[in-house]
């Protein structure tokens, strides 16, 4: 029931579910499985972007590709790419 699941939120410190909590509740009840089963598929998705983002990255470090070309296919402006890899750059 809603005590339950705002319990467990309190409890794991997953603020993320409080968001979401809305959107599965149905009579006082909330559907705690499909809300953490589409934050997982969202939190996958993400890490598979930053994945792709991090590879092209690497290939223009290394002289694979143009950065041009990676640009390309995250579908952003040079300019957005090149700040992007300016952060990643003094991260390290």
């Amino acid at each position: 029931d809603e005590d339950a699941y705002d319990m467990a939120v309190q409890y794991t410190g997953a603020t993320e579910l409080i968001v979401v909590k809305k959107d599965y509740e149905n009579g006082g009840k909330v559907n705690m499985c499909k809300a953490l089963t589409e934050m997982l598929a969202d939190e996958r998705q993400e890490g598979i972007e930053q994945g792709i983002e991090q590879t092209l990255f690497s290939l223009v470090k290394k002289g694979i590709i143009s950065e041009e070309q990676a640009a390309e296919e995250l579908g952003i402006s040079m300019e957005k790419f090149q700040s992007v890899i300016t952060v990643i750059t003094d991260k390290k």
